[in-house]
């Protein structure tokens, strides 16, 4: 009797062993998706284990008694109820899983839709701005009925856009509710009332269908005149805007010559201020020299009389150098005349 017992712990220690490993399986692939083999595994390992406790268990105690039997089957019964349980929770999980997708996906098809929808209306709304600053700008005297001709087609087109789209909102509702009506005659006694409202409906569609029509035809033939107008005027030169264009050049020459001759007048300028500057550091060397070397000269009459030789060289240094800033200032004054 106490081995007995001793095995029937043995097997709930088993037990609960294939069950920890078996919720570790399925903790494992919990964020991914579970398939049908994931599922097949984990209860086929389960079996095998159960298989071979089963034959342990009978090969090595054969003469187990009628307790013991009886604990295996209670444990064996509490493992199916668990994996059936657990069978549960997973086709339970996979079918929420799925659902959710299926509403992401239609979530993000309809985001997708909206955002290509604002970016069309925005391209249309900018184009149409776009034209418009084009028509003010070709602007003159000579177009300026035609261009008003154009802008009260414009507007008459847009009206008429707007009345169309007035137009089949209307269709469509009278559309549904006519569809409503027809489904609640179908399904009730037609009498002679009921047939001349029928009459009247399809009276009442056709001139509403023959209406549409004209006004189709009334937009298409305004489109077909505006394009007509755009093209007469994007084909024919406007002199006035080729006047326009020859002043702007004629201003741009104008005020290039003008850049061109104060920019030479500053190089002039410059020129002349660097050269008065390095004759004056010429001469302020000059007067520093006689300045150091005077006391030193006075002293002794032989370095006074080479300080005079050298101060007649230096005049006559200067007188040459006037010599040529003359005669440069002479041919300069030439040629500004000339």
């Amino acid at each position: 009797m106490k081995n007995n017992t001793t095995e029937g712990d043995t097997e709930a220690v088993e037990e609960e062993r294939r069950i920890n490993e078996m919720m570790k399986g399925l903790d494992s692939v919990d964020g991914k998706k579970i398939t049908g083999n994931t599922i097949g595994s984990i209860i086929s390992e389960d079996q095998l284990e159960i298989a071979s406790s089963h034959y342990t268990s009978s090969s090595s105690s054969e003469e187990s008694s009628v307790a013991g039997l009886g604990s295996k089957i209670v444990a064996e019964k509490q493992h199916a109820h668990k994996i059936a349980f657990l069978n549960k929770r997973i086709l339970a999980s996979s079918s929420t899983k799925q659902e959710i997708s299926l509403e992401n996906e239609e979530q993000k098809k309809r985001a997708e839709e909206l955002q290509d929808e604002v970016h069309t209306k925005s391209s249309f709304n900018q184009r149409i701005i776009s034209e418009t600053e084009k028509l003010d700008s070709l602007e003159t005297p000579e177009n300026a009925a035609i261009l008003k001709s154009l802008r009260s087609l414009v507007s008459l087109n847009e009206s008429l856009r707007i009345q169309e789209v007035q137009f089949k909102a209307n269709c469509k509702k009278q559309l549904a509710q006519l569809k409503e009506l027809i489904a609640s005659l179908e399904h009730s006694v037609p009498t002679d009332d009921d047939a001349d409202r029928k009459k009247l409906v399809d009276d009442t569609l056709t001139s509403d269908q023959n209406k549409y029509s004209k006004i189709r035809q009334l937009l298409n033939k305004k489109n077909r005149d505006i394009v007509m107008v755009e093209r007469k005027i994007d084909e024919v030169p406007s002199r006035t805007e080729l006047m326009q264009y020859q002043r702007q050049f004629v201003d741009l020459y104008e005020q290039v010559a003008s850049k061109l001759t104060e920019t030479r007048q500053y190089y002039s300028t410059y020129n002349t201020l660097e050269d008065t500057r390095g004759v004056l550091a010429r001469e302020v060397s000059i007067l520093n020299s006689i300045h150091d070397n005077y006391n030193t000269a006075m002293s002794n009459k032989a370095m006074r009389e080479k300080m005079l030789e050298s101060m007649d060289v230096i005049v006559k240094s200067v007188i040459q150098n006037l010599e040529k800033e003359e005669g440069k200032f002479s041919r300069e004054r030439k040629t500004n005349d000339d």
